[in-house]
């Protein structure tokens, strides 16, 4: 999928679709995780129970 960063207030915005959505089984108001691999990021849902292990 691809997607065009817009302006939202004075921040920078992302907008996903609902499939999108749905298939990372995100919701609204949901607070994330965003990892930056090498060139790539990666949206997860946050978690505290979460333990988030970096592999070099």
């Amino acid at each position: 999928m691809q997607a065009i960063i817009k302006k939202w207030g004075n921040s920078p915005a992302l907008r996903l679709s609902t499939s999108v959505m749905e298939s990372a089984q995100l919701v609204l108001d949901q607070s994330v995780n965003i990892n930056m691999i090498r060139v790539r990021s990666l949206l997860s849902p946050f978690s505290l129970n979460t333990l988030d292990l970096m592999i070099y």
